[in-house]
C-alpha cells in the first residue's frame, strides 16, 4: 500500500520558497501602502483647500476655526462643520462645500470622530500659522500624527512636502512648526 502525501524535505523546500517570495513581495506592497496613504493626504489637504476656497467665494470670509466650536463645549461633531452645515450662519453659504470631513489616514484616535486628524485653523487671531510673516495668522489645514516618531514624521512629511509643496519641511506653504512638532500645517491661500 503506497501513502500518498509530502515528505519532510519537500514540505520544508516549500515553505523555503514561500518565505522567498513573501521577503521579495512584502516591500514592495508596504511601498503601495504608503503611497497610497501619502495620495490620500494630498487629495485630502487639496479638497479642504477647494473648499475652503468656494466657502470664501460665496461668503466673503473662510470659515471660522475649528477650535471655535470646541471651547464653545459644541455638542457632537466638530471638525470641519462649517464646509458641511451653515452653523455659523454665514450670508450667502451654499454648501455643503464637502460631502464629509476628510480621515487623515496617518491618525489612530482613540477620541473616535471629534478627531479625524485634519483640523481647520480659519485666519486672524485663532489661525495656526502665519505664514508670510505679515502678522496675521494665515487659514489653513493642521494635519496630525499619533503614534509616530519624528523621524517617521519628517519621512512622510518630506515625501508629500516633494509633491505639493517647496521640499523643505521647515518652508514654504506645508510646513512642521518646529522641528520636533507632531502636527504640520497646510497653507490653504498663497
Amino acid at each position: 500500500m503506497d501513502k500518498k502525501g509530502f515528505t519532510l524535505i519537500e514540505l520544508i523546500v516549500v515553505i523555503a520558497i514561500i518565505a522567498i517570495l513573501a521577503a521579495i513581495i512584502a516591500p514592495n506592497a508596504f511601498r503601495a501602502i504608503e503611497k497610497a496613504k501619502i495620495a490620500k493626504v494630498e487629495a485630502d489637504l487639496e479638497a479642504i483647500k477647494t473648499a475652503a476656497l468656494s466657502y470664501y467665494a460665496d461668503t466673503g470670509q473662510f470659515p471660522v476655526d475649528d477650535d471655535t466650536y470646541v471651547h464653545a463645549g459644541t455638542p457632537g461633531r466638530r471638525r470641519g462643520i462649517d464646509f458641511l452645515e451653515n452653523k455659523a450662519g454665514v450670508t450667502g453659504w451654499d454648501g455643503p462645500y464637502l460631502e464629509g470631513w476628510p480621515q487623515n489616514p496617518y491618525w489612530k484616535s482613540t477620541a473616535g470622530a471629534q478627531e479625524e486628524g485634519y483640523q481647520w485653523e480659519g485666519s486672524g487671531p485663532t489661525g495656526a500659522m502665519d505664514f508670510d510673516g505679515d502678522g496675521q495668522k494665515d487659514p489653513c489645514v493642521e494635519m496630525g500624527f499619533v503614534d509616530l516618531s519624528t523621524e517617521q514624521i519628517h519621512s512622510i512629511c518630506q515625501h508629500i512636502d516633494n509633491h505639493i509643496d517647496d521640499g523643505d519641511i521647515l518652508t514654504g506653504n506645508f510646513r512642521l512648526s518646529s522641528p520636533t512638532a507632531r502636527w504640520v500645517y497646510y497653507r490653504v491661500v498663497y
